[in-house]
């Protein structure tokens, strides 16, 4: 079986021939030097906070500090926000350099007008689903529990908002990056399964550093970025991954109330409790992605989505295989 060329890739026949080290090597770079412009555009809410706590002498100290600021960007659903929105640098800097170092259009890397809208609501209930699915089997095997419902005041709801958006944005940046820049470029000059395969294990060692990351939840995330691959290209576009990608981390987050790959979401429509004991299934501190339930509904997607990518042609036998 094989995978069809996407429309993505073909796109982007023009670039440089690189081995997957140095592709790697190059996808780091570009993530750097986004993270890099990320600082920059986080450094003035987070003086802010600083400043109004009284602690103005320290803002320098605490730009210079990873750590520090880590724990300053994730204080507050407010800080929160304007981190999630921040990553918008790295969209920028991906962009730029798709255009102007590798040359390619937009459109190598799924950003297609037709039909975007359509494909963006698709995604939105795929994703909805796939983290409903997850939820409700903890549920039903005692391993999450409901306990009550969150803050429904106005600020509150706003922040809420604010929280949709800025994962949104966030998902977007990681989908651009993964699978419209990083796995179309190695798509071009190595087997699409290669391509996959690459960008998925990309896509999940960039969270090594979030809290309480260990071999279950590497698992876990390669899967997941497996399956959105599929999806991207299937689909040959942008929108629907980013829309699964968005509402997948929201949903988990500030609607069931859920630690999002090891990073607390602050207020929810639901909140929720894992039940200690059980942290095979719901993840423990890492969240639902980091537990055998989460690998469990993701493999069979990979699975559904295997099939029907054969049903359509995407995937096909060797004999007709023409490009």
């Amino acid at each position: 079986m094989f995978f069809k060329v996407p429309g993505t890739v073909k796109e982007a026949s023009m670039i440089k021939k690189d081995n997957i080290l140095v592709s790697c090597l190059k996808f780091l770079a570009v993530m750097v030097v986004g993270s890099v412009l990320q600082s920059v555009l986080i450094l003035i809410p987070v003086a802010i906070k600083l400043i109004s706590e009284g602690k103005g002498d320290e803002v320098a100290a605490t730009m210079s500090d990873t750590e520090k600021l880590t724990s300053v960007m994730y204080s507050s659903d407010l800080m929160m926000v304007f981190t999630l929105l921040s990553t918008i640098a790295l969209i920028i800097i991906t962009i730029l350099y798709c255009k102007k170092v590798e040359e390619r259009p937009l459109t190598s890397m799924g950003f297609r007008r037709k039909g975007c809208v359509k494909e963006y609501f698709k995604g939105l209930l795929v994703g909805f689903i796939l983290m409903s699915v997850v939820v409700g089997i903890e549920l039903l095997t005692g391993s999450l529990k409901i306990t009550g419902v969150g803050d429904f005041s106005f600020i509150a709801i706003l922040l809420l908002l604010g929280m949709m958006i800025g994962f949104f944005i966030q998902s977007a940046e990681e989908e651009i990056m993964l699978r419209g820049y990083f796995l179309t470029t190695l798509g071009v000059h190595n087997k699409i399964p290669v391509a996959i395969i690459v960008s998925s294990i990309m896509f999940s060692l960039i969270h090594v550093f979030n809290g309480s990351f260990s071999f279950l939840p590497f698992l876990n995330i390669t899967l997941i970025g497996a399956f959105l691959a599929l999806y991207y290209i299937q689909t040959d576009n942008i929108w629907g991954v980013a829309a699964i990608h968005g509402i997948w981390n929201y949903s988990q987050g500030n609607i069931y109330g859920i630690t999002v790959s090891g990073i607390i979401s602050g207020n929810s429509f639901l909140m929720s409790e894992q039940v200690k004991g059980q942290e095979l299934l719901n993840g423990g501190s890492f969240g639902a992605e980091g537990g055998i339930v989460a690998t469990i509904v993701v493999t069979i997607a990979i699975i559904l989505m295997l099939v029907y990518m054969y049903k359509k042609g995407t995937l096909v036998k060797r004999s007709k295989v023409t490009s």
